[in-house]
């Protein structure tokens, strides 16, 4: 996973009825006793001390403008799920808008909802994720931030990639 000093990561695998949930080491690194031959579900979260903005900068701003304009495409897949800061699956002057809030210090959370309830800044997905090319659609990037395996092996290694909200330029 990936070290920002001070963090938690926060990780719950689900097995048939069962829910479990654990914490990561600094190093990042998870287990969970599974059930061999059963599938399970992962999916992690992020709680963080660090100053929300940090990573999230105007040079975020016009990389997606530039995305938007057509100018410029942004390089990976991550770098549009970075950008797209209220999961709409777009990447739009909506996104530029929250970002510049969160940058103005006017907001200190993302939201995906209208009753703008505060969403997580991070989101984590299985590392091959990070191959996709920009073709690839953000509509596809909810369903791979929870991972599944069917059957769990006895040694199944998850490594899962963080994507912070905002970054587009993933310079944090």
């Amino acid at each position: 996973m990936l070290g920002l000093g001070r963090v938690l990561h926060r990780v719950s695998m689900q097995q048939g009825a069962s829910s479990l949930e654990t914490t990561t080491g600094s190093d990042g690194a998870f287990s969970f006793e599974a059930n061999a031959g059963e599938s399970i579900e992962l999916s992690a979260s992020l709680e963080t001390e660090s100053v929300v903005a940090r990573g999230v900068d105007v040079v975020d701003i016009v990389a997606m403008r530039n995305h938007i304009l057509g100018r410029a495409r942004l390089p990976d897949y991550v770098s549009m799920i970075a950008s797209d800061a209220n999961r709409d699956a777009s990447i739009d002057v909506v996104d530029i808008v929250a970002l510049r809030n969160l940058i103005l210090g006017r907001k200190s959370f993302f939201s995906k909802n209208p009753s703008d309830a505060p969403e997580s800044l991070w989101r984590f997905f299985k590392s091959d994720t990070s191959g996709l090319g920009v073709s690839e659609s953000l509509s596809l990037a909810a369903g791979r931030e929870k991972v599944e395996l069917v059957p769990v092996t006895s040694q199944s290694d998850i490594v899962l990639i963080a994507v912070k909200l905002g970054d587009s330029n993933a310079d944090w």
